[in-house]
């Protein structure tokens, strides 16, 4: 899981690469706080989740098979 702080960066560069690419300051989705929320929820929901069943399927065969 990535430190508050990444994230918060990578937000950062986003809402700089918005405008340096001629978008419009007030326009910019990357400075609404709602995004940054959704953003952290995300990271923190996925961090919750279980182990993706590639990692979780050989363990189980190895049970099967001894």
């Amino acid at each position: 899981m990535p430190a508050c702080g990444s994230l918060d960066a990578l937000v950062g560069r986003l809402h700089t690469a918005f405008e340096e690419h001629g978008g419009h300051p007030e326009a910019n989705p990357f400075g609404a706080r709602a995004v940054r929320l959704y953003l952290h929820e995300v990271r923190d929901s996925q961090a919750k989740a279980p182990a993706h069943l590639s990692a979780i399927i050989p363990a189980l065969l190895t049970d099967f098979y001894d």
